[in-house]
């Protein structure tokens, strides 16, 4: 996904606009079938919903994220409490945070 919005970057010049969105959908998908070829990936790997949530800004993601960041630091320095073990995931599009202890095998 990643690389489908650097390229729409680099052949539209923009970020994927809220106010563009419909046009912008169309746009990425039409990418996601070059980038997905260049890559050797079969087109059904990447389902097509995610062209609709790639419009908007990443500021209340971001300032979720730095919240529990800064928090897990407090945490960390002053030893009070333990911090998050291992991985915070945010899911932006259902506004839910999670936290996942990932051991290894």
């Amino acid at each position: 996904m990643y690389l489908m919005l650097l390229k729409f970057e680099s052949v539209m010049g923009r970020r994927p606009k809220p106010q563009s969105a419909e046009n912008d959908r169309c746009k990425i998908l039409e990418l996601k079938k070059e980038v997905l070829q260049s890559l050797d990936v079969k087109e059904d790997y990447l389902k097509d919903d995610f062209a609709s949530l790639v419009a908007g800004e990443l500021s209340p993601v971001c300032a979720i994220v730095g919240g529990i960041l800064g928090q897990e630091v407090i945490k960390a320095a002053s030893q009070k409490n333990p911090p998050h073990n291992n991985f915070f995931f945010y899911d932006g599009e259902q506004s839910v945070g999670y936290v996942d202890c990932v051991k290894d095998s």
